[in-house]
């Protein structure tokens, strides 16, 4: 199948970026273990978030909602992931992707969540609903705070440890919200695609 790389619009074969796109957006990786802003949560993430400097990594992004971009996430995943990243993933007994908007829906957040199962044998977990109406990407960082989750009916008890995860950590407010919906566990980590939050974020050269 000919399709077109999501970044410089080269045709290639069977793949949904070329080889020197794909090779550029894994160079360009900046994997990092922080602290997330004003919680103290341990969080994870494979690069910098600044969408005016970073055209590759933007349209990768953009282009996660199409399905066949999975294959390129999982190969970008597997070859970027730190060995800190790969300890902390393995301490985890479950993954929780951000809930989507609509019941059932695969979004960034689960098909990164997905990849992360596939790789480190880890199961997903859903246990919670989001309480917004509005999609988070069109919130305000004042509206942000606003965020709320709550939790829905799941074989969750015996759950101690967990990852949650996002494609992008813009302000902390999701990951925050979801911790508090989630009483009782003892132990959080956060895992992104992306983020610009976390406590001495280094520059990113992609």
């Amino acid at each position: 199948m000919i399709r077109e790389c999501f970044h410089c619009h080269q045709f290639v074969i069977s793949r949904t970026c070329c080889g020197y796109c794909f090779k550029k957006l894994s160079s360009c990786a900046n994997p990092r273990v922080g602290f997330l802003e004003n919680s103290g949560i341990l969080a994870s993430s494979l690069y910098i978030w600044r969408p005016n400097e970073s055209s590759m990594l933007n349209a990768f992004i953009k282009h996660q909602k199409e399905r066949s971009s999975e294959r390129l996430l999982k190969q970008l995943i597997e070859r970027t992931l730190s060995f800190e990243m790969k300890s902390r993933l393995h301490e985890t007994e479950a993954l929780i992707p951000v809930p989507p908007k609509v019941p059932g829906q695969q979004d960034h957040a689960f098909r990164i969540a997905k990849v992360l199962s596939e790789l480190m044998g880890k199961p997903i977990v859903m246990p919670l609903r989001s309480k917004s109406a509005s999609p988070q990407k069109r919130l305000s960082k004042t509206d942000r705070k606003a965020i709320a989750f709550e939790k829905i009916p799941v074989n969750f008890a015996n759950h101690h440890r967990l990852t949650l995860v996002d494609d992008v950590i813009t302000t902390g407010q999701t990951m925050n919200a979801m911790v508090a919906a989630l009483e009782g566990v003892q132990k959080f980590h956060l895992f992104s695609l992306a983020q610009r939050v976390l406590i001495d974020p280094t520059r990113d050269k992609c």
